[in-house]
């Protein structure tokens, strides 16, 4: 109203030269007034911080899955490391022990291989010896005991008489392939049967 004040007395006086009767009606309001409506409620930057919020607790948790499967995986390759460092040993102590024994084996071989061969050679000779004397001897004798002491042979065995001895010997001396063949023994085991013995000298 104090704005209107100056404006209200000019018309009163205007008014008052015709009546003293008078009535002014002054409307100092807006011709419109626009209803002031109450604010919404704006909601979005709650809800954004709520994203926020399960974003960074999200974020948070996956940190720390990820960091304990981090440490996991790294206790399980170190552990595997180990293992294969042992495996790495053990497999290392196996090849040189392996290396030993077989160089062990072959110093065994060469010390050896000496007595293995003259071994070997006497077998040569024992077959041959045997074999020669196992081709001559007559299908009505028999041999009961052989020794060999790789210089001697020794025929221990039964025969029908002392003739068919004796051609034995004599067949056996013949042969070149003996030293000396000795009839050392003769014994009547009883009428139609005597056992003797022989001794052979082998030749080397």
């Amino acid at each position: 109203p104090n704005d209107y004040v100056a404006n209200t007395g000019m018309a009163l006086r205007l008014l008052g030269k015709g009546s003293h009767l008078a009535r002014l009606e002054i409307n100092f309001m807006p011709m419109a007034v626009a209803v002031r409506q109450a604010p919404k409620a704006n909601f979005m930057p709650l809800i954004v911080l709520g994203i926020a919020a399960i974003t960074v607790t999200g974020m948070y948790f996956f940190t720390q899955m990820t960091s304990q499967e981090t440490i996991n995986l790294q206790t399980s390759v170190s552990q595997k490391m180990k293992l294969n460092s042992d495996l790495q040993k053990q497999i290392k102590e196996a090849s040189d022990k392996q290396k030993v024994d077989v160089d062990a084996y072959k110093q065994t071989l060469t010390t050896l291989k000496g007595p293995l061969d003259y071994l070997a050679q006497q077998r040569t000779y024992l077959n041959r010896d045997l074999g020669k004397a196992f081709a001559m001897l007559p299908g009505t004798m028999n041999l009961t005991s052989i020794s060999d002491d790789g210089i001697v042979i020794s025929l221990e065995g039964t025969a029908p008489s002392e003739e068919m001895v004796l051609d034995y010997a004599r067949d056996l001396r013949q042969s070149g392939q003996f030293k000396l063949i000795m009839v050392t023994s003769i014994k009547n085991q009883d009428y139609n049967e005597i056992s003797f013995v022989l001794t052979i000298a082998v030749n080397q």
